[in-house]
């Protein structure tokens, strides 16, 4: 059992002797049950920090948005693909995460040099 695991099952155990002197709850036990574990879960996935971005991700954020600006009738697929396009031309030995705007700028040829 994960600590997650371990927590969830903590807390419903708690909740749920909280909830024996409910007649409500005792007559539909099998929802209550339900309802619980899932009002449990989501209280925890709430509590769970964030995933932060990787360049890449904030990269393509950043792109979709510039291009989206340019042409707010392009096919999304199609601006993915210029996007991704972008990306893999990006030289390999760039700034982590944090760096600046204008290493993502684009002129009409391509990349700012």
């Amino acid at each position: 059992m994960t600590t997650m695991d371990a927590k969830i099952y903590n807390k419903f155990l708690t909740k749920l002797e909280e909830q024996k002197n409910d007649v409500r709850f005792m007559k539909n036990i099998k929802k209550g049950l339900i309802d619980l574990l899932r009002e449990v879960k989501l209280e925890e996935k709430i509590k769970k920090p964030k995933k932060t971005l990787s360049e890449y991700n904030i990269f393509m954020s950043k792109k979709m948005r510039e291009f989206i600006n340019e042409n707010p009738f392009e096919n999304t697929k199609d601006r993915f693909k210029r996007a991704a396009t972008v990306w893999s031309s990006k030289p390999k030995n760039s700034e982590k995460v944090g760096s600046t705007d204008d290493e993502y700028d684009l002129d009409e040829e391509g990349i700012d040099e």
